[in-house]
């Protein structure tokens, strides 16, 4: 189910703590956020800051959804058990190129980054993807699948082929 759209403008406020409104489980916070970062915070896993946030689910659907870039959550054996609007608007959950940067993620555990693909599809315009897969590992259990999000790249991409043209042009 997709979270409400109008949630966006009621989630809290950095620096509010009391008189925002409740929306399907999104609580203001009980403090502000103006506190200086210790040097340590640099590395916080995401899972404290939301916890510390007391950020709910609610909040992170509508976030996650509204990424300009496609999310899948993949378990350990690549099935897809999640995608954003973003991932579903580009249909990439079928993309034999993600599965592979997937599939490399969970055998090597380790995170594949900026992974160029081109696709081409028949009587389709080619495009680009630019992919990353990050392992997700849950205590005493290693490795249970994978995050991996997708950019659209095929604007720079055709750019990047231009770039010569351009260049010749501008030495004449």
């Amino acid at each position: 189910m997709l979270p409400d759209p109008r949630a966006r403008s009621r989630l809290p406020q950095p620096g509010t703590t009391r008189g925002v409104p409740v929306h399907r489980g999104l609580a203001p916070l009980d403090y502000p956020l103006a506190r200086e970062p210790a040097a340590a915070d640099a590395a916080i896993p995401f899972s404290r800051v939301a916890e510390e946030l007391r950020v709910s689910a609610a909040a992170i659907d509508v976030l996650v959804e509204d990424l300009p870039v496609g999310v899948l959550v993949v378990d350990r054996d690549g099935r897809v058990m999640y995608t954003n609007e973003s991932a579903r608007a580009m249909r990439i959950e079928r993309l034999e190129a993600i599965q592979w940067v997937v599939t490399r993620a969970l055998l090597t555990e380790d995170a594949v980054r900026e992974e160029e693909l081109e696709v081409v599809t028949p009587g389709a315009p080619r495009r680009w993807l630019s992919a990353h897969a990050i392992p997700v590992r849950a205590a005493g259990r290693g490795v249970t699948g994978a995050l991996v999000t997708v950019a659209d790249v095929t604007a720079r991409m055709r750019m990047r082929a231009w770039n010569p043209v351009i260049e010749t042009l501008v030495n004449l």
